[in-house]
């Protein structure tokens, strides 16, 4: 065989070589992408699964009404926080009405004292009087009895 012969069939020999090589890897990326479209389907099946309670619980958050809520418990809020401020200031009111009848009752209990111990002071006054004027007749009567 002529040698441009021989060179050309081992060109061809060597592209041929190129191709298998070229086919082997369309081969190996078929396979690879046989397996990414198995695991498409697996990842979108999973995602069909997944769907259904998301849908079902954004269904469920739509049907609540949290501005009536928000608002329900703004006003149980502000309702506590009103009787905290009626309790405070029925608490002071107590206060000072007790502070009041103690300091009523004080003076009273005070003027009660002050007129008792008067009027002790009223008897022994007179008791001072009293023993005095005995005193006196009794040294009267000594002195009447002696002179006698």
């Amino acid at each position: 065989m002529p040698p441009e012969l021989l060179q050309k069939l081992g060109e061809f020999q060597d592209e041929l070589d190129k191709l298998s090589s070229a086919v082997a890897k369309i081969k190996e990326a078929g396979e690879i992408a046989k397996e990414s479209a198995d695991l498409t389907k697996r990842v979108i099946e999973s995602f069909k699964k997944l769907v259904g309670p998301v849908e079902k619980l954004i269904a469920d958050v739509e049907k609540i009404d949290f501005t009536r809520r928000f608002d329900e418990l703004f006003n149980a809020i502000q309702s506590i926080k009103d009787s905290i401020h009626n309790l405070r200031d029925s608490i002071d009111n107590l206060k000072v009405e007790l502070r009041n009848k103690i300091e009523g009752e004080h003076k009273e209990t005070r003027n009660i004292f002050s007129s008792l111990i008067e009027k002790q002071n009223s008897e022994i006054k007179l008791l001072k009087i009293l023993n005095v004027v005995l005193i006196i007749i009794v040294l009267a009567l000594a002195i009447i009895s002696y002179f006698k």
